[in-house]
């Protein structure tokens, strides 16, 4: 809920994104709880949210570790966890990609080639142990009121990149506002809640 309130009053009234929280999609015996979907000009962000009122620690390995009743347990790393979600979905969006991408230049898009960010979110009364040396890993985690600094960075590293792109004509990925709309009207339609 933490993380949903941030977005959304980060992004409620922004136009070039569109925010699904608690997102699950199965496909056959497989199943994907994706808890905050951010869709945008250039893509996706998962954010996949822990919530932790003690402290969590990362090794330089990316090896996760939590604090339960005073004593180091390991778990399994969220952000593993969110790149098999956004692997699940481009599998589960590429049967549809005619229907809910358009073409751009003649060319068409593809949800396997669409780039999905991961952000994880440790609660604001969390504690994240890092190591000094700085890993691709730790790179994602953020603490929840940090995630919208974040996913800003993500969108100005995307439209640099597409106004460089644009002066060697090369095309970027490009979800549009159409492709946004049906893409998130679709996922919505196809929401299993757990039971």
């Amino acid at each position: 809920k933490q993380m949903a309130f941030y977005l959304k009053r980060a992004f409620g009234n922004e136009e070039n994104v569109l925010i699904i929280n608690s997102l699950r999609l199965e496909k056959l015996d497989d199943a994907a709880q994706i808890d905050h979907l951010i869709l945008h000009e250039y893509g996706m962000i998962i954010i996949e949210s822990k919530s932790v009122s003690t402290k969590v620690a990362v090794n330089e390995y990316g090896e996760w570790a939590r604090l339960v009743d005073g004593k180091a347990q390991g778990m399994p790393s969220p952000v593993k966890q969110a790149q098999r979600q956004a692997e699940f979905l481009k599998k589960y969006l590429t049967p549809f990609t005619d229907v809910l991408l358009k073409k751009v230049i003649g060319i068409q898009l593809k949800f396997d080639k669409m780039p999905i960010d991961i952000i994880v979110a440790i609660s604001d009364q969390g504690i994240i142990n890092r190591p000094k040396k700085q890993t691709e890993e730790l790179d994602h985690i953020r603490k929840a009121d940090q995630v919208v600094d974040k996913i800003n960075e993500v969108l100005a590293v995307y439209k640099k990149e597409d106004a460089l792109l644009r002066l060697s004509l090369k095309t970027p990925y490009y979800l549009g506002k159409n492709g946004r709309k049906n893409t998130s009207q679709f996922l919505l339609k196809r929401h299993k809640p757990y039971t």
